[in-house]
């Protein structure tokens, strides 16, 4: 994948590959590559992922080489892969087909973002240009945080192939019309990516948690490993 943007634009799959790759030096970009921009994006990435799992006695490995899926380093595997792919996917923000990597698509992700930080002047989504760096920051600060938290939900959907998750895809948007636990959708198991995937929110959004009593999917899930 590239580090894209389409300025004043909503991203979408008529214009996705057309947007700016503003992590290199090029012409729409003012011939300046900016990896400062680009590490915004993977720091709060990173952030993000790591929040999804506070509660939880579980190591989220920084500097390490991970299993790549085309070949590359296997030092040491990791036991649960997200990869960031370029592509643009119409069903969601992620895909899980097995228990050990999912998918998270940049270009979803940015369109989702733009929507929820809108309105931009006279758009109703958030697309600002180049030249406001500090419109610009916050949309890619956004788009880091639904990286990870889109990451963080895929890791649930791997897990439940060991274990129970019963609360995976729960509210208003789910496919199956089943409400999160509590009645509250701000959580890493919703369907769909809200508001409070991409902004700092008050309350934060709740970790995953083993419950009250120790039960659950995740509980399970460490259960099985200390076997």
């Amino acid at each position: 994948m590239t580090f894209s943007y389409l300025p004043g634009a909503l991203i979408s799959s008529d214009n996705y590959q057309n947007a700016c790759d503003f992590s290199v030096s090029a012409s729409c970009d003012g011939n300046t590559a900016h990896q400062d921009w680009a590490n915004v994006i993977k720091i709060q990435a990173l952030n993000a992922y790591k929040e999804a799992f506070t509660n939880l006695p579980a190591i989220v490995s920084k500097q390490v080489a991970a299993d790549m899926q085309y070949g590359g380093s296997n030092n040491p595997r990791f036991e649960h892969t997200v990869y960031i792919d370029g592509s643009w996917f119409a069903s969601g923000e992620g895909l899980t087909t097995r228990g050990d990597f999912s998918w998270v698509f940049y270009p979803k992700v940015i369109f989702n973002a733009e929507i929820a930080l809108g309105p931009y002047g006279q758009s109703q989504d958030y697309t600002p240009p180049f030249s406001d760096l500090l419109g610009l920051l916050r949309l890619l600060a956004a788009v880091g945080r639904g990286i990870g938290n889109a990451a963080a939900h895929e890791t649930g959907h791997q897990i439940a192939f060991t274990v129970p998750m019963p609360g995976m895809e729960c509210g208003p948007e789910s496919p199956v019309q089943k409400p999160c636990e509590g009645g509250i959708n701000s959580v890493y198991e919703a369907a769909a990516q809200n508001v409070w995937d991409f902004l700092p929110y008050n309350p934060p959004k709740p970790a995953y948690c083993l419950g009250a009593d120790g039960s659950g999917g995740l509980a399970e899930l460490f259960q099985v490993h200390r076997r």
